[in-house]
């Protein structure tokens, strides 16, 4: 289905940044909570874009973390297994790099 492939397409691409927990942290959390204090994908009034961004950063990886947790919980898993999406994630971007490493060699890192 097209919607399927959108979906890794859109993990891919996050892979390349290696902020693959963002899928889980977009569509389940950000647009549950978005533009309230809870959802850290939205900037508070008056907030400076370097308070933002680790504000951002780091809180959409414990939301991400926390929402996949849940998840797997509710289907008797605990978060350290192949079914979590967020690990998973992380592993495509490991997975992405050193194949590039592996063609490319070690100079392609700072790029």
């Amino acid at each position: 289905k097209k919607v399927d492939l959108e979906r890794k397409l859109s993990r891919i691409t996050l892979a390349q940044s290696c902020y693959g927990h963002f899928y889980i942290e977009h569509n389940r959390g950000h647009h549950v909570r978005v533009a309230t204090p809870e959802d850290p994908a939205s900037s508070r009034m008056g907030e400076t874009f370097w308070a933002f961004w680790p504000r951002s950063v780091w809180g959409g990886v414990r939301s991400g973390w926390r929402l996949e947790k849940q998840r797997l919980e509710r289907t008797g898993s605990g978060p350290w297994t192949r079914h979590n999406e967020v690990l998973t994630a992380w592993l495509m971007s490991v997975v992405l790099f050193g194949a590039l490493i592996a063609v490319f060699g070690i100079e392609l890192l700072p790029y």
